[in-house]
């Protein structure tokens, strides 16, 4: 796994991909989060999976494990995007075992490097080096040093190759900086080294001396500080260093514990060193920070009992929470954890959202753990044209499994309305005639290598019956049987499964209502509604629109429609295939006679985005004479222009790059929640539509320029379920620009509520929530924002000169604390931590993590 983060992909104008429903439930949510014991699904293989390293993108952790065929312990790779364990021995010199202590990646995902030590003919330090522009891996054994008798092993690595680690000669122990440009080692008696960072060229750990051992930093083998103490303690030791070298966390005496107790640090060049607060409703601070994040996150351990440790996940805005406990309660991983004991939060990715660790599973067995924050990839059905400019009637599909392997697979594609025959098309080759509806896929040579021959279509019946569209042609296709029958399995490259000619170019892709099902995984079950995505790709530049059910949606007859583009639009149209006999359509409650063919208009924007203006929204059809241009007669087709402000000529609708709701879909049904009552989008026709109707107009972007026939669109997306709505405004996050504060519009633009102005910011952020602008206009976050609120935080004079309301935004991070300081006689939720996130921005780091529970969090201090 590069990125566990679904890209959206580019598609064309005349693109349909419809949502998937289960039996009895139209939206079943996606977990957030995913957990997963490394030695899980692999019976008989490797035990006592224990990980030693994680490389800064968290896709891949290293470690060692107990062979129980050899009765020996080895070293193992374990990759994200497979979920499989890969024994590490065998890529040794012959005569050598090993274990793996760190690695790391190339920024451009080129070069991979693994360090470790090996036992066997003797125990020195290795280094597998893969890169993707060579055709085989290598493995190497570093010199031994100070002498061929050195028992040495590495203990961390960085991207130029630099190590860090340790070895004894006799009764002589020291730790090690080798510098791989000059091939040359660097060992001072005291230092112990236990943490790199991803580029390699810090390091950290603690320099021993009496009376005390101090946390230290070491800026290759040139440089170094001291860290310093908690208050009250003579003793601290560095374990972690962000991926960046900025950030450090490890342990420290300090007077809250006492001598000989630690309690967790984090340090940082601005702030110093200070402790992480205890968890919640307990008294025991004896923990220790083993990593830190680029992103404000921080793990490790703490005491949770007699001769008992608990993991820790901290952030500024939640504190220091129970791992376990906190992956329970917010990320909804209840059966999975079942049974688990999770003793050490060990590694993070630079971005946070990847925790490794160790603990128990559900029998007692020592086993290492990974959690991702992202959620389990979805699959994804892929329906790409192969030439769209030469041949946009021929076409290819494909699969990505994504977390779970897929072993059938069902779809329709919807025909062109202008289509003469129902047999002017071919998929895959299939034509094996056998009676019936259905084409059979026996021995045909234009499927995939993972379809079997027993997969096949369902001939279009010309007639809608129930949900089943009469104008779709259905597939189901099968794994084959010499694939273990699937399709796909996690972590392969996309499988191809078919390819698909007709004589239109506008055919539409949308779930098989017929089988009433979206696929089978791996065991046989159902795949649920939210674990797969419908894509029809087009080149870029894109514009992508978005359906979800909607928040209030409660029988699967609302939808939200969002759009994300890269263009700045400010008049977009775009057409929504109803479902078989769906009654009393609307979108954005547009009910608002404007003549004929059922053109309605909308009497005010409760339903709509707060981007669009109301006034300028048209919607036209379902309607036969729809067909008199070419147009679909089954679809309602909608026009709109924006009310968002700025330089710019004219208002827009988005801002690019950033998701913007446009309004809801509504429609009746005699059969709520049924499979296939879903809607689709199309963009058949609609650059037609203004010679039909003179209310449609051309697409047109902020400078007036004409898009049509230049703007291609992205992928429609539907996998995922609801979005989460924090603020509970009735806004999904990703659409609100305040998703963590519910707006008063005070300040006259935060493009929240329904029917506002725009953000006078051109950042698209609603001004009531751009936390950290204390100032004003420019409505964004800028470096006097941050020195003021320095200058605030250390002098109650300054404070007192800003705008009561500015004060407010100064809490960037959280927790919200409506309680004054009495020495800066600000909020108490202003903090030393809020200046650390604008910071962040400031320079261009990487962004803080939303976590649940940090109210409010700002989009301005995550992006530079």
């Amino acid at each position: 796994m590069i990125s566990r983060r679904s890209n959206r992909l580019t598609l064309c104008a005349v693109l349909t991909l419809i949502a998937l429903g289960g039996s009895g439930a139209v939206v079943r949510s996606v977990q957030a989060a995913s957990f997963r014991g490394l030695a899980e699904g692999d019976p008989g293989a490797l035990e006592q999976v224990v990980v030693y390293g994680m490389n800064a993108k968290g896709d891949q952790l290293v470690g060692s494990a107990q062979d129980p065929g050899a009765a020996t312990s080895t070293w193992f790779v374990y990759d994200e995007a497979t979920l499989g364990i890969q024994d590490g021995d065998p890529h040794l010199p012959p005569g050598y075992r090993g274990t793996a202590r760190g690695q790391q990646t190339t920024i451009d995902g080129q070069i991979r490097r693994t360090v470790g030590g090996t036992a066997g003919l003797a125990e020195r330090v290795f280094v597998r080096t893969q890169d993707a522009g060579t055709p085989s891996d290598t493995t190497t054994l570093l010199p031994a040093y100070p002498t061929g008798s050195s028992a040495m092993t590495g203990n961390g690595i960085g991207r130029n190759g630099n190590v860090i680690g340790d070895y004894s000669v006799g009764l002589v122990n020291r730790d090690f900086f080798y510098e791989a440009a000059t091939g040359t080692y660097t060992a001072v008696s005291l230092h112990e080294y236990n943490a790199i960072d991803a580029a390699g060229d810090r390091h950290v750990g603690m320099l021993r001396s009496s009376p005390t051992d101090e946390a230290y930093l070491w800026e290759r083998a040139t440089s170094s500080r001291g860290l310093g103490f908690l208050p009250g303690g003579s003793e601290s030791e560095a374990h972690g260093i962000s991926a960046s070298g900025r950030v450090v966390v490890g342990s420290s005496e300090s007077n809250t514990t006492g001598a000989g107790v630690q309690e967790a640090f984090r340090w940082h060049p601005d702030f110093g060193m200070h402790s992480l607060e205890p968890i919640q409703g307990g008294a025991q601070r004896e923990s220790v920070a083993l990593a830190t994040s680029d992103a404000n996150v921080v793990a490790g351990w703490y005491r949770s009992g007699p001769g008992q440790t608990a993991a820790f996940l901290w952030t500024p805005a939640i504190g220091r929470v129970d791992l376990a406990s906190h992956l329970t309660t917010h990320y909804g991983l209840v059966s999975e954890l079942v049974g688990w004991t999770l003793e050490k939060a060990t590694h993070l990715s630079a971005d946070g959202t990847i925790i490794a660790g160790i603990g128990l599973d559900p029998l007692g067995n020592v086993d290492s753990w990974v959690v991702d924050l992202n959620g389990p990839d979805v699959v994804e059905l892929r329906m790409r044209p192969i030439d769209p400019d030469a041949s946009p009637s021929l076409w290819e599909f494909y699969l990505r499994c994504g977390d779970q392997p897929v072993s059938a697979l069902d779809f329709g594609i919807i025909e062109p309305p202008t289509m003469p025959a129902l047999d002017l098309f071919d998929f895959g080759g299939c034509n094996d005639y056998q009676g019936g509806s259905e084409l059979f896929c026996t021995a045909a040579g234009a499927i995939g290598p993972t379809v079997a021959e027993t997969s096949f279509v369902t001939l279009p019946s010309g007639q809608d019956t129930g949900a089943v569209r009469g104008d779709t042609l259905y597939v189901t296709l099968f794994g084959q049987p010499t694939n273990g029958g699937l399709l796909c399995s996690p972590g392969d490259a996309e499988a191809y499964l078919a390819s698909f000619w007709i004589d239109q170019p506008t055919p539409e892709l949308m779930v098989s209502a017929l089988a009433d099902r979206v696929g089978l995984d791996g065991q046989g079950n159902e795949l649920p509604l939210g674990s797969i995505r419908l894509i029809r790709e087009r080149e870029s530049p894109a514009t992508e629109v978005t359906i979800r059910p909607a928040l209030d949606d409660v029988d699967g007859t609302r939808f939200m429609f969002s759009v994300d583009s890269d263009e700045p639009l400010a008049k977009f149209s775009f057409g929504i295939i109803v479902p078989p006999n769906a009654e009393e359509v609307s979108f954005g409650d547009c009910v608002v006679d404007l003549g004929g063919l059922g053109g309605r208009g909308c009497a005010d924007g409760l339903e709509l985005g707060s981007t669009i203006d109301y006034t300028s929204v048209r919607t036209i059809g379902p309607d036969s004479e729809l067909a008199s241009f070419g147009g679909r007669t089954d679809t309602l087709y909608v026009y709109f222009e924006g009310n968002l402000g700025g330089p710019d000529p004219s208002p827009g609708i988005n801002v690019p790059g950033k998701r913007t709701q446009l309004g809801v879909f509504s429609f009746d049904t005699a059969h709520p929640g049924d499979f296939g009552w879903l809607p689709t989008v199309t963009f058949h026709a609609v650059e037609e539509i203004d010679t039909f109707w003179s209310d449609f107009q051309d697409w047109e972007d902020r400078d007036l320029n004409d898009l049509s026939g230049t703007v291609t669109f992205a992928s429609y997306e539907y996998g995922g379920g609801e979005d989460p709505d924090t603020d509970a405004d009735g806004i999904e996050d990703a659409d609100d620009r305040c998703p963590f504060i519910t707006s008063t519009n005070i300040d006259g633009g935060t493009l929240e509520q329904p029917g506002t102005v725009a953000a006078t910011s051109p950042d698209g952020i609603g001004d009531e929530c751009q936390c950290g602008d204390l100032i004003g206009p420019p409505h964004y976050v800028i470096p006097l924002d941050v020195d003021l609120l320095r200058d605030a935080l250390n002098d109650p004079v300054v404070a007192g000169t800003i705008p009561a309301a500015d004060l407010l935004k100064c809490n960037s991070i959280g927790p919200i604390l409506d309680a004054i300081d009495s020495t800066t006689q600000l909020r108490r939720d202003c903090n030393a931590n809020d200046i650390f996130a604008l910071l962040r921005g400031r320079n261009g780091e990487l962004p803080l993590v939303p976590t649940p529970g940090s109210f409010p969090s700002c989009p301005d201090v995550m992006t530079p």
